[in-house]
């Protein structure tokens, strides 16, 4: 049943989230995390606002006044926007895109139109905000020639020319009539085309294939861009585009180097029936997006059909074989896919690289992404196996894989999943599926290893965090915050009349001892007397972790070691233990400021729901350390240093316990 498990409120997560990402950003000012668009023409907009290109951008410390955006050239002339479409809270609102990034990051969302006064070349995007203050980073953009082409209802795929004011009726590559700019052999669109689509719902209802193979709202045929000179779908600004899919949202074929930005993607397996009743694994499977070669996902909204729920062996973005290489997925906002009957083979999102010739691809990318949820088993699902060659297929040499800065929320299974198997070979050697070095940082897990689970046999997710398999390379497991892992429904199920209960908040298993694992500069809180670290590598280094469980009736100091793992506990701390110097109690219901540019808001925990998370601040909670030796304790945005160390309690109060 869809929204079953939404324990953690909003006002709570707002808290949360305040103490990881707004105080670090304010601590330097304002910063970029990420754009939709690289490159772009300087002209050909039309539109009678801009004259070029329309970029987006993310970041935090913004505001919501309008100031104004740059091109910074490498002498440091700077080329002002020639128009701001909108300078606000990236909450998923009118004129901004559908992506609510500030609800989970506190992220700011500018559009602009570059100027045509600026001379092709490489540029970084700056912004000035209304106070005066630019941006301590910038982000890169490539100005070249090329062509900006739309999209509109009242648009003509036969007698447009894509123009503003003549422009096209829809995009979808497979549709009924055969010229569509979807189908980039039928000669609409050309390598760099820019489009931008006005408030167009494809569906295929609206448009039936002509093959018959009615599923994808939209299917990108022959798209194919290059590094500098790609290819772009975008929604263009105050208007909301749709690709709402029988099963599929958006697809891609033969296609590479594209961008599809800040569309609503829907899809869906069947009706949802509403209800507990048992697992489904018939076709078909559904996503909401593709993945696409080299291709950049931004900013988009995916979400189930109204009243249908997705299902099968993939994810709102499924990625695999050649689709996966050097794929981005940023400031996507993935909410409530999937429901009690979805397969534990459906995932949130599902990258792997599966093919049967044993390719090699350069690696991908999952940054500053929203899970929010979700019912499709694990949150970030990153897996591979020997699918038909002898061998699985892996990256190149020296590949490190990035997953940060995204918030993960009330997830089914695990919050974040990174696994292969490989097979053993005829020579008796046991080669590693993948060899590549996964990065896992700066990343907020909240209510995550939630059950049901689907299918007993295949068991369940009551992770926080699972890493492993045959996988050669270095896990890095740094400044991450996990609140809540597990539940009763996940961690506590009946299989070959046994009754399983492991449910540790990270479980990292080597295998054959290819991957090596570091765990630091992480919080960690449980409700639940878990083990906080599962793993069988007996040289994995831990440092500089805040381990913090609350009380519960099963916990005890001599049974302390059992749940914490006995091998270089540091920094645990419980309401009745003082370490280090430093004191983490529970305490009154704080009211914690929102000090952001611009805003007076203030948060208040007005329905605390024990036993989730305590009631914290960012002073009680020790976010950014206080006694650790090196490094920061927690997320920290990139581009952001962390402000003054919490202040300690001393002597420490006496704890309130609910």
């Amino acid at each position: 049943m869809k929204a079953s498990c939404k324990s953690i409120i909003i006002s709570l997560f707002s808290v949360i989230y305040i103490c990881l990402f707004s105080m670090s950003a304010l601590a330097v000012g304002p910063t970029l995390a990420f754009s939709d668009l690289t490159d772009g023409p300087n002209n050909g907009l039309g539109d009678g606002f801009g004259d070029g290109t329309i970029i987006t951008v993310w970041g935090h410390g913004l505001g919501v006044i309008e100031g104004k955006a740059f091109l910074e050239g490498n002498d440091g002339t700077k080329y002002q926007a020639s128009h701001i479409y909108y300078w606000r809270k990236a909450d998923g609102n009118l004129p901004g895109g559908p992506a609510n990034l500030y609800k989970s990051h506190r992220l700011y969302e500018v559009a602009f139109s570059i100027s045509a006064d600026t001379p092709l070349g490489s540029y970084k995007i700056v912004l000035e905000t209304d106070s005066g203050k630019f941006t301590s980073n910038s982000l890169d953009f490539e100005v070249r020639p090329g062509r900006i082409r739309h999209v509109k209802p009242d648009g003509n795929n036969y007698e447009g020319e894509g123009s503003f004011s003549n422009p096209w009726q829809f995009v979808n590559g497979r549709a009924h009539q055969a010229l569509t700019p979807g189908r980039f052999a039928r000669g609409l669109v050309q390598e760099g085309d820019i489009v931008y689509t006005h408030g167009v719902v494809e569906s295929v209802a609206n448009y039936p294939h002509a093959d018959g193979f009615d599923k994808e709202a939209i299917v990108l045929t022959g798209w194919k861009g290059s590094d500098k000179n790609r290819m772009a779908l975008v929604s263009y600004p105050n208007t909301r585009s749709i690709a709402r899919g029988d099963a599929v949202g958006i697809d891609s074929y033969e296609s590479s180097y594209v961008v599809v930005s800040k569309y609503q993607l829907e899809a869906g397996s069947f009706i949802d029936p509403l209800d507990d009743s048992p697992t489904r694994t018939e076709p078909p499977s559904a996503y909401q997006i593709s993945g696409i070669q080299h291709g950049r996902i931004v900013g988009n909204l995916m979400i189930d059909k109204e009243g249908w729920c997705t299902n099968g062996a993939a994810g709102a973005i499924v990625a695999g074989s050649e689709k996966a290489e050097g794929l981005k997925a940023l400031g996507n906002h993935i909410f409530d896919v999937g429901c009690r009957q979805t397969s534990h083979f459906q995932h949130t999102i599902y990258w792997t690289i599966r093919n049967p010739n044993n390719i090699k691809i350069e690696p991908w990318e999952f940054s500053w992404n929203f899970l929010e949820d979700n019912k499709a088993r694990n949150g970030i699902h990153m897996y591979d196996e020997v699918r038909g060659g002898t061998q699985c297929s892996d990256f190149v040499s020296g590949s490190k894989i990035n997953i940060h800065n995204n918030v993960v929320v009330n997830q089914r299974g695990a919050g974040i999943f990174v696994g292969t198997s490989s097979r053993i070979q005829e020579d008796g050697s046991h080669p590693p599926c993948w060899t590549a070095d996964f990065d896992i940082a700066n990343n907020v897990l909240i209510n995550v290893g939630l059950g049901p689970v689907a299918e007993v046999l295949n068991g369940t997710a009551p992770y926080g965090i699972s890493l492993g398999g045959t996988v050669g390379g270095n896990f890095t497991v740094r400044n991450n915050a996990v609140f809540g892992v597990s539940d009763e429904g996940s961690r506590s199920y009946l299989r070959d009349g046994e009754v399983w209960t492991s449910s540790p908040a990270i479980v990292a298993h080597s295998g054959e001892g290819f991957s090596t694992l570091t765990v630091k500069n992480n919080v960690f809180v449980a409700d639940y007397p878990m083990t906080l670290l599962e793993t069988d590598d007996p040289t994995a280094i831990r440092k500089n972790n805040n381990w913090y469980l609350l009380p519960h009736p099963e916990l005890s100091s001599e049974n302390l070691n059992t749940y914490m793992g006995d091998i270089n506990i540091e920094n645990y701390v419980n309401p009745n233990i003082e370490k280090d110097g430093y004191y983490l109690n529970y305490a009154a219901k704080p009211k914690i400021e929102n000090i952001e540019q611009n805003s007076q808001e203030s948060i208040t925990l007005e329905n605390y729901s024990d036993p989730i998370v305590p009631d914290v601040s960012e002073n009680q909670l020790g976010i950014y350390g206080g006694f650790i030796k090196d490094g920061t304790l927690g997320p920290i945005g990139k581009f952001m240093s962390p402000p003054k160390a919490p202040i300690v309690a001393t002597p420490p109060p006496t704890p309130v316990v609910r």
